[in-house]
């Protein structure tokens, strides 16, 4: 359910506070590329942080830094760095003097291949003074940096661990998966949660059962250093019978952790299993409670949860703008509800054709019993004379129907008892 861009951004946040607490990235070339990796990781997930400009800033902080460390001929080889500088001129900022043409050249450059070295060219050899002031505010650096870029050993403030750790990310994201979980699989050993999850994911892509069973082990590891991402990973596989039995109640479990830990996706996972009771006792109060948090961050299960409860209730309307919601999100099941309860009103009104335009929107989603039913409804408004619908069509809306589990459309396909 969650796409590998979440992972990355897991491993990002990891990252982003190794290294030596005896040094800062302005001063330590090591500690910068560490940062500079963790950065670099999060602008790939294209998830938007939760403080974006805090985050830009220190985009273009450790790009200024990147700058100063690696020298201005190893930093025009890196499209990160420079689309940061690009960035802080075209706007001004970050201690930089704005010029547009300048910015655009740059991104131009980029774009192009470097062919004609604009970096190399127009920038300066080292960042100026205010670039650097703004670094070091940004990153709250103690120490002023080194003045100069060296090519010896940039690892003194790495353990071995760490620096592992870096070449498996880097493995991982030019997708030599092999290498990756060499190296990710004895750090995870090791203690290393990020490293965990990382063997975890590697091992659910590969897919067989002897992986899945692996990437259990990994996520239950993770997870057991309070890896929030990772309990959700190892409450899906256990839900979803993958890697293993079925197992609801480690499910629950290992949603509630994730939960706690602010994973918005296992608070979904968990708001479900406290409404259905599977895994441990039914619970709607806790449900709306995690299903809340679900919903408010955007997770389209915990939606649909709300909707339910809402509709338990009698409070139509709030069912209706939480499956809409869930469908806004790409829940196709809150989708195929909204529709429904679109073209009941409708039929109810009066208004079949209405009504047949929306139980066919529904059918033709992917929100399974519930596009059944729609696909039923759809059938049934398509008889009426006023409709006018073919009877081919009706058929096809049945056949959906029977092909989507639902018994009685597959009755009536059988017996053809359903044409007039």
């Amino acid at each position: 359910m969650h796409p590998i861009k979440t992972l990355l951004a897991a491993l990002a946040a990891t990252l982003s506070f190794q290294g030596s607490a005896q040094a800062d990235v302005c001063s330590d070339p090591a500690l910068a590329e560490v940062r500079y990796q963790s950065l670099r990781v999060q602008l790939q997930t294209g998830a938007e942080p939760a403080d974006l400009v805090a985050f830009m800033a220190q985009v273009r902080a450790i790009a200024i830094l990147s700058w100063h460390h690696k020298g201005r001929d190893a930093v025009a080889r890196d499209g990160f760095v420079v689309n940061a500088i690009a960035a802080c001129i075209g706007r001004g900022r970050c201690g930089l003097s704005r010029d547009g043409a300048l910015s655009q050249s740059l991104y131009d450059d980029l774009n192009a291949g470097f062919p004609n070295n604009v970096f190399g060219r127009m920038m300066y050899e080292r960042p100026p003074t205010t670039a650097m002031r703004f670094a070091r505010e940004t990153f709250e650096c103690t120490a002023q940096p080194v003045a100069a870029a060296t090519t010896g050993d940039r690892s003194s403030s790495l353990t071995p661990a760490e620096q592992q750790m870096i070449e498996t990310v880097i493995a991982y994201q030019e997708e030599r998966f092999e290498d990756a979980y060499r190296t990710a699989a004895p750090l995870c050993d090791g203690g290393m949660e990020a490293a965990c999850h990382l063997a975890g994911d590697i091992k659910k892509r590969e897919g067989t059962p002897e992986a899945l069973s692996l990437a259990r082990a990994h996520f239950a590891a993770a997870c057991a250093q309070d890896m929030a991402l990772a309990c959700y990973e190892q409450g899906l596989l256990l839900f979803m019978s993958r890697g293993g039995p079925e197992d609801l109640v480690g499910a629950r479990a290992a949603f509630r952790l994730g939960c706690e830990g602010d994973h918005v996706a296992a608070c979904g996972g968990y708001a479900e299993l406290l409404y259905s009771g599977r895994g441990g006792p039914l619970d709607y109060v806790e449900a709306a409670r995690v299903g809340t948090i679900a919903c408010d961050g955007e997770d389209p299960v915990g939606c649909f949860f709300l909707g339910l409860i809402a509709e338990r209730e009698g409070r139509r309307a709030d069912m209706l703008a939480f499956q809409e919601r869930g469908c806004r999100l790409g829940f196709q099941q809150s989708c195929a509800i909204a529709e429904y309860v679109y073209g009941a009103s409708a039929q109810a009104e009066g208004s079949h054709i209405e009504a047949y335009l929306h139980f066919v929107s529904g059918c033709e989603r992917d929100g399974g019993a519930y596009s059944a039913l729609l696909c039923m409804g759809a059938a049934q408004a398509a008889s009426r004379p006023d409709v006018d619908i073919s009877e081919d069509v009706i058929e096809g809306h049945l056949q959906r129907a029977c092909d989507l589990g639902q018994a009685d459309a597959c009755d009536m396909l059988e017996q053809n008892s359903w044409r007039p």
